[in-house]
């Protein structure tokens, strides 16, 4: 009678406790959507402390599928056919004093079934141990359910210390598992190479960027660098190719060139930059503009990053951040220097132009002699472009100046698309004075009455004194 008591005890034991471990499962769940993980976690450790006595101990690992031998961004497997992978991560300045993570995973489900991602989180730990809880960006807030076959795209944002760099960082995976004392197993990490690691499409390659949803290739096709005294003013040519079933009209996205010392510099559209929807199969040109201090060194590793603005809320408080959903490598070189005869294409805030220094000749003119070069100013585009105020100067031997006179030889008023108008850039030098190097510099008065450098072009010999008799 007793050993059938006994046993019926233990029945009712182990029933309680499946009942208990699907209740508390459906709980967690709920509060996890309504509340967040760490409130659901705290709340159900608590429920099931009281009701089953759990105590609190570290388990070990046991869906681990990544190999150690495996790189640093091989994909964590969340079961046999279906992982996660690392799209890419950025750190950027935040606050003063503050940085801001940001990553995208993508999550493969391979598999028949739906995968359900409630059943998994994130975390972002530092190499000396940091922990951060990582947030989604709110329109990836909804996505709980990867269907089979399907991949889906999750931005996770955090504040970081203001000394914490991309190497520094690993993304750990966990899952649901209350066959643990603390309810959860880990899954696999990916960590970021302690060298080397960039998120940047390379000079010269494209990046695919989904822009209110329609895929699209982005592409920088070019820099500008033009230059006066205290700035560098570069420009960047991107182009956006339409490849999906969808117009689009570009985002208002954020964009920011990061120098190789980590500063970011705000960009700005220029004049031909948003306009008219771009269709599909359609690409389109957008132009962007940034000054950056001329102190700054011209060397590799500037990107330029393109983010997208959300506003999200902080325990109770709405506020603004930018996520970054690309970025590009960009050469930048000091100057647009060319040889006689050479041509270079130079930017100002309406559009591109190209300039070639046609000739240059050394004129007598009575006490003095006359400097006097044609050039080609040309406008290789579609549409009219105005004629820019331009300046200018000769420098002779690298050490004197000499400024010149532009005069337009075509009676013109602006650039049609695909076409040029000659100019004559004159200077006066003393009639004895001898050198056997020059170089013209083309300049721009902009609408700030700033004085921009645009294209520069060189010689060196000894130019000949042409003589007119009358």
């Amino acid at each position: 009678m007793l050993a059938g008591t006994e046993k019926k005890r233990h029945l009712w034991a182990e029933l309680s406790i499946t009942v208990a471990e699907t209740l508390l499962k459906f709980i967690m769940l709920r509060l996890y959507r309504l509340t967040g993980r760490l409130r659901a976690l705290l709340v159900c450790m608590c429920m099931l402390s009281g009701m089953l006595g759990v105590p609190h101990t570290q388990a070990a690992s046991a869906n681990n599928k990544v190999q150690a031998a495996d790189a640093a961004l091989a994909p964590v497997y969340l079961n046999d056919v279906s992982y996660v992978e690392l799209e890419q991560l950025y750190v950027l300045p935040e606050e003063q004093g503050t940085g801001r993570a940001s990553f995208t995973l993508i999550v493969h489900n391979q598999g028949s079934n739906e995968l359900v991602f409630d059943d998994y989180w994130v975390r972002l730990v530092t190499r000396s141990g940091t922990t951060y809880m990582p947030q989604l960006i709110p329109q990836d807030k909804n996505k709980h359910v990867i269907l089979p076959g399907a991949s889906e795209r999750l931005t996770f944002y955090a504040s970081v210390g203001q000394a914490v760099k991309e190497q520094d960082l690993i993304i750990k995976l966990f899952k649901w598992d209350f066959s643990q004392a603390d309810f959860e197993s880990p899954v696999g990490e990916i960590a970021i190479p302690d060298a080397g690691y960039s998120a940047a499409a390379a000079e010269h390659t494209s990046k695919r960027v989904y822009m209110s949803g329609v895929p699209v290739e982005t592409l920088v096709k070019r820099v500008l660098l033009n230059k006066n005294d205290k700035n560098n003013l570069v420009t960047v040519y991107v182009s956006l190719a339409n490849k999906g079933d969808l117009s689009f009209e570009v985002p208002d996205y954020r964009y920011d060139i990061r120098t190789a010392d980590g500063a970011l510099y705000p960009v700005q559209f220029g004049k031909s930059g948003k306009s008219s929807p771009i269709h599909p199969g359609e690409s389109k040109e957008i132009q962007l503009t940034s000054t950056i201090p001329a102190q700054v060194k011209l060397e590799d590793g500037w990107e330029l990053i393109v983010s997208q603005k959300l506003t999200v809320t902080d325990a109770g408080v709405e506020k603004s951040l930018s996520v970054p959903v690309a970025s590009f490598l960009l050469s930048v070189t000091e100057g647009n220097e060319m040889p006689v005869g050479e041509a270079v294409d130079f930017s100002t805030k309406d559009g591109i132009y190209r300039a070639s220094f046609r000739s240059i000749q050394r004129l007598p003119w009575e006490e003095q002699d006359i400097l006097a070069a044609e050039l080609l100013i040309e406008n290789t585009g579609t549409k009219s472009l105005p004629i820019p105020v331009f300046k200018g100067y000769f420098m002779l031997d690298d050490a004197v100046k000499v400024e010149a006179s532009i005069v337009k030889s075509d009676d013109m008023t602006g650039f049609a698309g695909d076409s040029a108008i000659h100019f004559q850039a004159l200077g006066k030098v003393a009639y004895n004075y001898k050198f056997t190097k020059v170089k013209f510099v083309l300049q721009e008065l902009d609408e700030d009455d700033a004085t921009n450098d645009l294209a520069e072009f060189f010689m060196i010999r000894n130019l000949p004194v042409c003589l007119y008799f009358l």
